[in-house]
């Protein structure tokens, strides 16, 4: 019987090791995931303004998301207003390049689901903007338009 309480102890004793390691590991990736968010703000404090993005974005297929972005170059940088399909908006947009790659941020759109700022990718007068998430981040940028990539085209 003596044996039995021991073999248990040990037992219990390697499950709670078992668990310690687990919320060790899981507080490790949210540390991680808290990292990348923070890198994420860093750069975001990089704003770059030595391009001209003016103009007025159209969607690429109006019969999916009749939306327009119009962009003005202002003293302090440049604002945005998004009109069209359900949505009326404006705010400041912000410039952030990280490497190769330049986003916009819309910084007075919000995204419904996790409330933070819509942003898309700009790159040779387009910008491609994630208009929803998945099952694991769920979000939606423009409800009325159902296609999983908006993409926005500057007109000449």
């Amino acid at each position: 019987m003596d044996n039995y309480k021991s073999l248990n102890v040990l037992l219990t004793g390697g499950v709670m090791i078992l668990l310690l390691l687990t919320c060790i590991s899981c507080a490790g990736s949210n540390s991680s995931a808290q990292n990348i968010k923070e890198s994420k703000s860093a750069a975001s404090e990089k704003k770059v303004s030595e391009a001209d993005y003016s103009g007025t974005y159209r969607s690429s297929d109006t019969k999916v998301c009749d939306i327009m972005i119009t962009v003005k170059k202002d003293k302090s940088g440049f604002i945005y207003t998004i009109n069209g399909a359900g949505v009326k908006s404006s705010g400041k947009l912000t410039i952030v390049k990280d490497d190769e790659q330049t986003y916009l941020v819309f910084s007075g759109t919000l995204r419904s689901g996790d409330k933070t700022a819509i942003e898309g990718l700009y790159s040779e007068d387009k910008i491609l903007i994630q208009n929803y998430g998945n099952s694991m981040n769920q979000y939606v940028c423009f409800k009325r338009c159902d296609t999983k990539y908006l993409e926005f085209v500057r007109s000449r």
